[in-house]
């Protein structure tokens, strides 16, 4: 081929790809007409793509099919083997079509970790819910930036807390010297996006988890002593939230500024209302903001299925991801909450339920995009993984007591009490923050390396 020729052909290739594409995501619409334009050309782009290489090309009538039966399942409330117990009929309340916050093109398709288009992603903002098994997030994240030698945005006030029940500023982080940036944030915080986003890098990959909003307002009752506020057991205030609530208000001179209510949505920055529920309007607003803000909600009844979302999405290796869970009660602390319970607090927390419906479905599409068989083999490595460490590392757990609260510890095999990945497995958050902390002591800031990815 001439010289002159090679733009020419490069323009035709480039016309004929674009109008395949096209082509194809009209036909990918016809056959399921329920899956997003966005996301039919995303299919379409992807099979196009194959048919120029050696790989097999996929059989998208399959694909959609068994992604659709897998909706249907969805839709139809599994069992409790598949989800967990009252999880989330696929309802159109607060489902509407919003505008995702996209990665750069390396990250925002599922690949594997070994391909040459995946970049490691090193600045992590991960927003800490309450009671969501946010600590064994954390503990992942901490682990990440500590072996990697990044720099960690910490609370001024060496607490686990950024603010407390004011929304996140940057003047509430320990400074960097100049010339410095954060790479990792990852404490309790109330989301702030200007704040946030002023603070990190313009490439940061943003995190957060939720939890069925029934199990975790049990759980926050208990672990933070809310029957002190409430003057009630657990068992007295799930028969009638309202009225205790209202009763606490009414105490306060000014509008409520506390999480009693809806606490996923509170510590996402929305404001409780004056009296009585949001308005699903606002509800449903607050969730296209978080679709915009966030990369990733992981949900806590599947953590397994998230973590490895999580891999691909940063393209971290299989060891990053490891986890033991950390500051979790004991079973003998747990309560089982009677079918009417759940459905009482659901109903009290109904922002909250919204929002995690939501995003239990939001995932579930992840994963249909991800590949079933392929979820389920690569739970099984994760678990392998787990194992071997815990079999490694773990000689027994014992129970340790938080404000009458019993945690489950881990002690560590003798064998392994030098092993720095088996100990950093079983750290508390709170001991993290000491060392992070005492590590800053030690050492100036300005001999740290600043890492740009």
């Amino acid at each position: 081929m001439a010289p002159g020729e090679y733009p020419r052909y490069l323009s035709l290739l480039i016309m004929v790809t674009t109008a395949t594409v096209l082509l194809v995501t009209v036909f990918i619409k016809e056959v399921d007409p329920s899956i997003s334009l966005g996301m039919a050309a995303y299919r379409a782009s992807q099979l196009v793509h194959n048919s120029f290489d050696d790989r097999p090309t996929v059989d998208w009538n399959s694909t959609i099919g068994s992604e659709r039966r897998l909706r249907s399942s969805r839709d139809s409330n599994r069992s409790v083997g598949n989800q967990p117990d009252g999880a989330m009929p696929n309802e159109n309340g607060g489902q509407g079509t919003t505008e995702f916050r996209r990665l750069p093109s390396d990250v925002t398709s599922y690949h594997d970790n070994g391909s040459s288009n995946c970049a490691t992603r090193k600045n992590v903002a991960f927003l800490k819910t309450h009671k969501t098994g946010s600590s064994t997030i954390q503990n992942i994240i901490y682990r990440f930036g500590v072996n990697h030698r990044l720099n960690f945005a910490l609370p001024r006030r060496r607490s686990n807390y950024f603010g407390g029940n004011t929304r996140f500023k940057r003047r509430y982080v320990r400074p960097l010297p100049r010339g410095h940036q954060y790479n990792i944030l990852a404490n309790h915080a109330r989301w702030n996006r200007e704040e946030f986003h002023a603070l990190m890098p313009a490439d940061t990959v943003y995190l957060t988890i939720l939890r069925h909003p029934a199990t975790q307002y049990e759980s926050l009752y208990s672990y933070y002593k809310w029957g002190s506020y409430f003057k009630v057991p657990f068992g007295e205030f799930v028969r009638s939230p309202e009225f205790y609530y209202r009763r606490l208000n009414k105490t306060e001179s000014r509008k409520p500024r506390h999480g009693f209510r809806n606490p996923s949505l509170y510590d996402l920055g929305m404001e409780p209302p004056e009296h009585d529920e949001h308005h699903d309007e606002d509800v449903d607003g607050m969730i296209h903001s978080i679709e915009r803000d966030f990369h990733l909600v992981l949900i806590l009844e599947y953590l397994e299925e998230s973590l490895i979302l999580l891999k691909n999405l940063t393209c971290w290796s299989w060891d990053d991801v490891i986890f033991f869970r950390v500051n979790a009660r004991t079973n003998s602390g747990d309560v089982q909450l009677s079918s009417k319970s759940k459905e009482i607090l659901i109903n009290f927390n109904q922002a909250d339920w919204r929002l995690y419906k939501h995003y239990n479905n939001t995932l579930w599409e992840k994963i249909a995009e991800y590949g079933a068989e392929r979820m389920q083999k690569d739970k099984l490595i994760l678990r392998e993984k787990i194992d071997a460490w815990r079999d490694r590392c773990i000689n027994r757990t014992i129970v340790s007591k938080f404000h009458g609260t019993g945690i489950n510890k881990f002690m560590l095999k003798e064998e392994s009490e030098n092993n720095t990945i088996c100990q950093q497995l079983v750290r508390s958050s709170l001991h993290y923050l000491y060392l992070l902390n005492r590590e800053i002591r030690k050492q100036p800031l300005g001999k740290h390396k600043q890492s740009s990815k």
